[in-house]
C-alpha cells in the first residue's frame, strides 16, 4: 500500500490557508480528490445516520434499555479513536485504513445475517476508528467556521444517505454500507 494514496493533495502555490486549498484542488480533479481525502468521514457518517435510526427502531438488539445502550456506545466511541490514534502511528495511517475498513467490511456483513448486541457494539467500536481515520485524512482541525462548514458540507450527505438507509430492510441497507465499507480496501 503506496503511502501517498490517501494523503490530501494541497498542491496551490503560494497558499495560505486550507479552504483555499481544498477550493483549489476540488475544482482540478472533484472525484479523485474527494474520495482520497473525504471518503472514510462520508463513511463514518453514513454509519452514523443509520446507526441512530437503527437504534431507535430495532428492538431486538436492545437487550438493556437505549440510554444504558448509548453509554456503551459512548466509551466505545473514545476507545476506539484512542485505538485507532496509537496503531495508525505504528503500522502507518494507509495500512491501518485498509485493515480498519476491512474489519468493518466484514463485521457488517456478519452483522447483516446475525443481529447483536456483541456485533453491534463490535461495530461501533470499528466506526470510531474510521472517524479517527477519516479525520486524520483530512489532517487539520478546523480553525474558523467557514473551513469547519466546508468539512461538513463535504461528509455530511454521508448522515442523510445513513438515516434514509432506515427506509429499507435492516439487512440490505447493512448490506449497503459494507459495501461502502469495502472501497477503501479495494482502492
Amino acid at each position: 500500500v503506496s503511502q501517498s494514496r490517501y494523503q490530501p493533495i494541497l498542491t496551490k502555490p503560494n497558499d495560505d490557508t486550507f479552504y483555499e486549498s481544498i477550493k483549489y484542488n476540488l475544482s482540478k480533479n472533484k472525484t479523485y480528490y474527494w474520495l482520497q481525502t473525504f471518503f472514510l468521514l462520508f463513511l463514518a457518517k453514513s454509519y452514523y445516520g443509520y446507526f441512530f435510526s437503527y437504534l431507535l427502531y430495532e428492538k431486538e438488539i436492545v437487550i438493556f434499555n437505549i440510554s444504558q445502550v448509548v453509554i456503551l456506545v459512548c466509551l466505545l466511541n473514545f476507545l476506539g479513536q484512542i485505538t485507532a490514534s496509537i496503531v495508525s502511528k505504528h503500522i502507518g495511517l494507509n495500512i491501518f485504513t485498509s485493515l480498519s475498513s476491512g474489519l468493518f467490511f466484514l463485521t457488517l456483513i456478519i452483522f447483516s445475517l446475525h443481529t447483536k448486541l456483541v456485533l453491534f457494539l463490535c461495530l461501533s467500536f470499528l466506526h470510531a476508528m474510521i472517524y479517527f481515520l477519516g479525520l486524520k485524512r483530512i489532517a487539520i482541525k478546523p480553525n474558523n467556521a467557514k473551513t469547519f462548514a466546508l468539512i461538513n458540507a463535504l461528509s455530511d450527505p454521508g448522515m442523510v444517505l445513513g438515516s434514509m438507509l432506515s427506509i429499507f430492510d435492516s439487512t440490505l441497507s447493512i448490506l449497503f454500507l459494507a459495501f461502502l465499507a469495502a472501497y477503501p480496501v479495494l482502492s
